[in-house]
């Protein structure tokens, strides 16, 4: 009710004031000359207070209509941005939805390239396995004599100044 009101006195102000203003310089024009008598004074001015009270009435009357016209129309205006708004936020959510779906079945397609490097050192294993290779044993005592396998020292550590003894068929395996 408060922004109907605010619109009608709008409306109303916006009508009411050129109509003043041209009753004023009406009033101004229509005069009589020569001399004239009380009564002629007194029912041209009541005449024109007339005129201005229809003014403002018909201009009141314009602003309520109007007001009320103005209501519905933004009513009708904001529900429509609503409905927008919220087909915005389907249109986000549905695009968030897809992009999650497609990253969870790249998430879940196996990395071809790991896969076939995981096979390959899984071969590389079991050769070094067939091969003859053993734990525990060094160059020295004879594993290594056939120019495969795996070799690692007695004791077992690993450190950097054992990296010379870590052979794969007759290889550093760091290098």
């Amino acid at each position: 009710m408060k922004e109907q009101t605010q619109i009608a006195a709008e409306v109303e102000q916006s009508l009411i004031t050129p109509v003043s203003e041209s009753q004023a310089i009406r009033e101004q024009q229509q005069t009589t000359q020569g001399d004239v008598s009380d009564d002629y004074t007194v029912a041209k001015a009541k005449s024109d207070a007339k005129v201005r009270q229809d003014a403002t009435d018909f201009a009141r009357i314009m602003g309520k209509t109007t007001s009320a016209q103005r209501l519905r129309m933004n009513e009708g205006i904001r529900l429509m941005d609503t409905g927008q708004r919220i087909d915005q936020l389907g249109s986000f959510s549905k695009g968030s939805a897809q992009a999650a779906h497609y990253d969870a079945e790249i998430a879940g397609m196996p990395n071809a390239g790991l896969a076939y490097g995981g096979q390959a050192l899984m071969g590389l294993g079991t050769a070094a396995l067939m091969a003859g290779g053993s734990a525990g044993k060094t160059a020295a005592d004879g594993a290594a004599g056939s120019g495969a396998g795996l070799s690692i020292p007695e004791g077992g550590g690993l450190n950097v100044s054992d990296q010379y003894k870590y052979k794969w068929m007759g290889r550093s395996l760091f290098g």
